[in-house]
Order: C-alpha cells, then sequence, then structure tokens
C-alpha cells in the first residue's frame, strides 16, 4: 500500500497506469499517462494461459554502462521493497540506453521517463530511468523506438542526458523491473555483485519462469 496524500492506494499489478510509483507521477501529472491503455485480461482465460506457459530461464542484459545496483539498496521504497517487482538497479555511467530482453514495445511514457516492453514469455518488463523525473517532463531524454517496436538487447531504445538529470537534483538509475513478477517468476537473481561496473549486453540477473 501507498500513502498519496491523505489516501491510500493500493498496487495492483504490472500494467503501464497502474505501476505504483506511475500512479503518483500520474496523480501529480496528469498528462504523463502513455497512449497506450492496457485492458485487463479476463480472468477465465488466466488459467488457460498460465497452463500454456512453459517454465524457462531467462537472462537479462545491463541496460546502461555503470554500476549494478542490488534492488533493495535503490534509494526508494517503491522499488527496494520490490512493490513493483523484481529487478535490478544500474548507475549509468553514460546516457545510452538499451533493451534488457528481446520483446515488442507495449508502452512508451509521455513523460519519456519510463518504458513498457514485453517479452514471448509474458513478462512485462519496465525501464525506468532515474527516480522522479517525470518531473522533468521527458526534457533529457529522446526515444529511438516506438510503441509496437520488436527490440533485442543489440537495440538503442533512449538517450538520457545523465547530467541534466543530476543537475535538477534526481537520481539518474536506470531500473529493470518485471511488473509482473508474482504472476510469472518463480525465482530471481543477480549474476554480478553490487557495486560491480557493468556493460551494455551482458547478462547481470537471471529469473525463473513459474
Amino acid at each position: 500500500m501507498l500513502k498519496v496524500g491523505g489516501g491510500i492506494q493500493a498496487i495492483l499489478g504490472g500494467k503501464a497506469d497502474i505501476y505504483s510509483q506511475e500512479i503518483n507521477d500520474i496523480l501529480a501529472h496528469p498528462d504523463t499517462m502513455p497512449k497506450r491503455t492496457t485492458t485487463p485480461a479476463k480472468v477465465e482465460n488466466k488459467t488457460e494461459q498460465k497452463q500454456e506457459h512453459q517454465i524457462a530461464t531467462l537472462d537479462f542484459a545491463a541496460p546502461v554502462n555503470g554500476k549494478f545496483i542490488d534492488l533493495t539498496k535503490v534509494a526508494d521504497e517503491v522499488f527496494s521493497k520490490k512493490m513493483m517487482g523484481e529487478g535490478f538497479g544500474v548507475e549509468p555511467e553514460d546516457g545510452n540506453v538499451y533493451s534488457p530482453v528481446t520483446g515488442t514495445v507495449e508502452s512508451i511514457f509521455k513523460t519519456k521517463h519510463a518504458i513498457g516492453i514485453k517479452t514471448a514469455e509474458g513478462l512485462e518488463v519496465l525501464l525506468h530511468l532515474g527516480l522522479d523525473t517525470v518531473e522533468l517532463e521527458g526534457k533529457p531524454f529522446t526515444m529511438h523506438v516506438k510503441e509496437d517496436d520488436q527490440v533485442t538487447p543489440d537495440t538503442l531504445l533512449a538517450t538520457a542526458d545523465v547530467e541534466q538529470i543530476k543537475d535538477a537534483g534526481k537520481d539518474p538509475v536506470v531500473l529493470t523491473l518485471i511488473t509482473n513478477t508474482n504472476d510469472y517468476v518463480a525465482n530471481a537473481k543477480n549474476l554480478v555483485k553490487s557495486g560491480d561496473q557493468v556493460e551494455v549486453h551482458h547478462n547481470v540477473f537471471e529469473i525463473t519462469t513459474k
């Protein structure tokens, strides 16, 4: 549960319009809602979908060059307490942001601070570029992909002006999150240690699906 103003809000799942921090962002900045809205799957189909789902081990590549950060060490409890699912962070050395997985771009926030990707296995992966960067209204970010594009770890998704983000008093950490962790992830583990230097295209995180 998250407190918003005088009320309480629940984190309900991994769709773009109900991300926990994104709800806070949207409440403060209603015009940042991504163009695409996702219709929840019908309840009767969920069991059928899981029956078709096969157990697999999937690796995630570092989306940026920089210092690997265990998710529990990220300076925002929404992420560090895994309210938005399993994942990891990288403190960027440069602004080139690549896809950590192979999949399809499902959503790009108007403020360009978040990109949603869905894999063939059904994982919903959120790339979150910095903390509280929604307030920068997209100025530090240049997108190189659009919704429905097919991407791989070789695909440059976006370019972030890291210095501009820092000058604005924001943390530029790039987060990779699996927002439907509860539905799909049985186990997750880091392949490197927190604080290690990592490079794009190199695997740093691994999950086993349910």
